[in-house]
């Protein structure tokens, strides 16, 4: 299964033009991998995304929206959109987490 390099749309076989973009298809091989430096910079961003919703909610959520309004691979894209729910969840459960710690180690039980 191909993608078109300039968009990220999957292709359908044989086609000679994207079917969202336009863009010639080319000489493309099925399995052609992004370059590796384009690809370890993509992946780093989705995956600090995803880390940071967690522990860092509001930070997670900005790199979460960039991350989603700059991807055009579907999958990094896909790991941003769910790093924006995640963060929202995070960001409403941790700090209940901390007073609840915080109050059982003062003794209020």
């Amino acid at each position: 299964m191909s993608h078109c390099i300039k968009c990220g749309t999957v292709l359908p076989e044989g086609s000679a033009f994207c079917p969202s973009c336009g863009s010639p298809v080319g000489q493309m091989s099925q399995n052609q991998a992004p370059d590796s430096a384009d690809s370890k910079e993509k992946i780093t961003l989705a995956a600090f995304a995803i880390s940071l919703a967690v522990f860092m909610p509001p930070v997670g959520i900005i790199l979460a929206i960039i991350g989603t309004l700059k991807y055009m691979n579907p999958a990094y894209k896909k790991i941003c959109q769910i790093a924006i729910p995640t963060s929202g969840v995070c960001l409403f459960l941790l700090p209940i987490l901390y007073f609840c710690t915080i109050f059982y180690s003062l003794g209020f039980r």
